[in-house]
């Protein structure tokens, strides 16, 4: 789409960490969309932007980190 910048729609590569995959990418920002979702519904809370823009905004920010399976122990 012509005219969208990094900040609306960025590419895959801006957005996967190094040495990460695309599944980890999807599997990481659905959980934390998940997560945003249920935390809104039960405060009552309305969200300006869809829980999944809101968690790729985290993910590509650094404020969320995406942890490989086999890195959790």
């Amino acid at each position: 789409m012509k005219g969208r910048g990094f900040v609306q729609n960025p590419s895959e590569y801006q957005v996967i960490p190094k040495n990460k995959s695309r599944y980890s990418l999807v599997i990481a920002a659905s959980k934390r969309a998940g997560q945003i979702a249920k935390r809104a519904k039960e405060k009552g809370e309305t969200l300006a932007d869809k829980p999944l823009k809101i968690a790729i905004n985290e993910i590509t920010s650094g404020a969320v980190t995406i942890v490989e399976p086999d890195e959790q122990y």
